[in-house]
């Protein structure tokens, strides 16, 4: 079996590595770099069937390119689908929008979801001779690991957390492999425990409260929003949400057998302010010191309005 890195060999985004063994290929997701401007993408391929461990772009943000007159067979759970579609569209959009010239349209992304098969966390598929499975990767609801099996075990991690949070179990590793494809986007510096930069984050939106000023936080939509509203669950009313994060929180919500306590998340939600309007957005930090909001990378987003 040979490894041949696409993308993201050593950087971060454009995810893509493509598993050979002489008879298939393998496509271990295929992302896009979209910072520094203008996006960056991996390596042209021609595999013969895509797995994807989640949603976010740097992991997902190209597929649509390899369905340019192709339909390799593409595999990811349901909840990762939906996600994938949000943020992709969202990128071909903005691409427009921006002027930067982006490889696939809505065509491709619709021949992507046709070939779309689904399987859960643990649930065996092959490819070729080549057998795979999905292992929950504990990072955003959705999010996968990828085993491959053949004479040799192949590991890739994606986007990992091995730490519990509010939103979701840690992840469930094999016990053992052959060959690691190890994410490390912090695997180079030491973090303050979980516990304690929740800790700061609360007191820090307690303190903005007490003195009567708005705060803004700015969220990744997927993941990272909702893991920010379970923490300011007490304040849930004082909440307004925005941007791409409602849609995502919806799509979450609705997939909740993929979060900690699905419950939980859907009560917060009722509780919270959704943004729909110019209008509604501009009277927010009147009524809701809280606002939680998409960001581009505070580049973009509603967060900037």
């Amino acid at each position: 079996m040979q490894l041949e890195i696409l993308g993201n060999g050593g950087e971060i985004g454009r995810s893509a590595f493509l598993l050979n063994d002489g008879k298939k290929k393998i496509m271990l997701d295929y992302g896009v770099k979209l910072q520094p401007e203008p996006p960056q993408y991996p390596m042209l391929a021609k595999p013969d069937a895509v797995v994807l461990t989640h949603a976010h772009l740097d992991h997902s943000g190209s597929l649509p390119r390899l369905y340019v007159n192709r339909r390799p067979t593409l595999v990811m759970n349901d909840v990762t689908l939906e996600l994938t579609n949000l943020l992709v569209e969202d990128s071909i959009k903005v691409g427009k929008k921006q002027g930067y010239a982006v490889p696939f349209g809505i065509p491709e992304l619709k021949q992507m979801n046709k070939a779309t098969r689904f399987v859960r966390y643990g649930e065996n598929f092959r490819i070729g001779d080549m057998r795979c499975s999905l292992h929950d990767a504990g990072h955003i609801p959705g999010s996968a690991s990828i085993l491959v099996e053949d004479e040799k075990k192949v590991f890739y991690t994606g986007d990992i957390q091995t730490e519990s949070s509010n939103l979701l179990h840690p992840a469930r590793l094999p016990k053992k492999v052959d060959t690691l494809i190890l994410e490390s986007t912090y695997g180079d510096r030491v973090r303050r425990k979980r516990e304690e930069e929740e800790q700061r984050f609360v007191e820090s939106v307690e303190e903005a409260l007490a003195r009567e000023e708005a705060a803004l936080i700015p969220v990744f939509a997927v993941g990272r929003a909702q893991e920010v509203l379970l923490l300011l669950e007490n304040n849930a009313n004082k909440i307004a949400l925005d941007g791409m994060a409602k849609k995502a929180s919806e799509i979450v919500a609705k997939y909740g057998a993929y979060t900690k306590d699905r419950k939980r998340l859907k009560n917060i939600l009722r509780k919270v302010h959704w943004v729909h309007t110019r209008k509604q957005r501009m009277q927010a930090l009147k009524k809701y010191p809280l606002i939680v909001s998409s960001a581009g990378m505070l580049g973009g987003g509603p967060a900037i309005h």
